[in-house]
């Protein structure tokens, strides 16, 4: 009987994730459409896009901070932050071993091994995590997602350039490692958010409920982007390279 109830709860857990995701793509959908259409131009989700990475995903994350402190709650922060560590070390060497093997030239070598080291966490992560585990569970996910963006824009870019550093140097432009790269604005926000956690300080009313409202936007408008910038993926250059199945099946 114990049984039955815990498959039943199994299958209510899975279609109610299922609900998740299918709303994700439906958002998805909906911005595919609206870009084929010609109704959002390349302009408007280019806008969008910053809109979303230097607006409301900060406050998505600073506010996804806002916790009295807790000794448990930080032992699961650095639990997060050791475990993430781990993680990106065997995936990048694994995915330069796995990119090698796919024998082409360095450049294209360089961006299989990036697409297989990084996902898009840091633009889909969020609105992905916050429809199937809730608003809680984006206080981890942003602890995650600081050591994510520093080693995108450090380890990652000197894996799509193949180990060199030309086109840019450590102190700023091009394709070099560069500290505002490195320190963008939202893993400032995430760091800012862990202080305030660490001190329990509460932001002002005043000033959280304008926050909580733009930072709700970046689950509906990060799925209408994401479709509207498929929509302008060669989709033929991309189903006839069986090397971008094989990517695909390791990233998974």
């Amino acid at each position: 009987m114990l049984l039955r109830v815990n498959d039943f709860l199994s299958i209510v857990l899975l279609m109610a994730v299922f609900f998740q995701i299918f709303a994700l793509f439906a958002l998805m959908a909906v911005g595919y459409t609206l870009a084929r259409f010609g109704v959002v131009e390349q302009g408007a989700v280019k806008g969008m896009s910053a809109l979303i990475v230097k607006a409301t995903l900060p406050a998505l994350i600073v506010m996804s901070m806002q916790k009295p402190f807790s000794g448990e709650l930080f032992g699961e922060a650095m639990v997060t932050l050791a475990v993430a560590t781990l993680f990106y070390a065997g995936i990048i060497g694994l995915s330069l071993a796995a990119a090698a093997l796919l024998r082409v030239d360095r450049q294209r070598a360089g961006a299989f091994a990036f697409a297989l080291s990084f996902s898009n966490c840091a633009f889909v992560g969020f609105p992905v995590v916050e429809s199937i585990l809730g608003a809680d569970a984006l206080f981890l996910t942003s602890i995650h997602n600081i050591l994510f963006n520093v080693l995108a824009f450090s380890a990652g870019i000197l894996i799509m350039s193949g180990g060199s550093r030309t086109g840019g140097d450590s102190a700023g432009g091009g394709g070099g490692v560069s500290l505002a790269k490195l320190f963008n604005i939202n893993v400032i926000a995430a760091i800012a958010g862990f202080v305030l956690f660490l001190f329990s300080v509460k932001i002002p009313e005043i000033l959280a409920i304008p926050m909580r409202m733009i930072g709700g936007l970046t689950t509906p408008l990060a799925m209408v982007v994401t479709g509207a910038m498929l929509a302008r993926t060669p989709i033929r250059s991309v189903v006839g390279d069986w090397r971008m199945y094989a990517v695909s099946a390791l990233r998974l």
